[in-house]
């Protein structure tokens, strides 16, 4: 880690934390997959949190911190052991409420 640390514009770039730089994931589309219906049927029941979710993902999109992924990489035939979905769900911080605001 410490040989690999970078500073780029006054934020650390780190590597992933694996012993061997060539690891074998295994495919779990199907459960990401799952994870992004259940967020679809509550964005559907819930107006304010898909409000909340997408304002969100489009500050973490507009910051840097993560980006669309162009369909052709999500193909199926496209993915190799080298690849790994996030599943993830979005949630209000019990502390914040005045945030009013999701994350993940």
């Amino acid at each position: 880690m410490e040989s690999e640390a970078k500073l780029v514009d006054g934020h650390y770039h780190l590597p992933l934390p694996f012993r061997q730089l060539d690891v074998q994931m295994p495919n779990n589309r199907a459960q990401a997959l799952h994870r992004a219906q259940g967020l679809e049927r509550r964005f559907a029941a819930d107006k304010k949190f898909h409000d909340d979710y997408t304002s969100f993902m489009n500050g973490m999109i507009n910051k840097g911190h993560a980006r669309k992924v162009p369909a052709k990489e999500c193909d199926d035939k496209a993915v190799d052991s080298k690849l790994w979905y996030i599943p993830h769900h979005g949630v209000y911080h019990p502390r914040k409420p005045e945030k009013n605001s999701c994350s993940i």
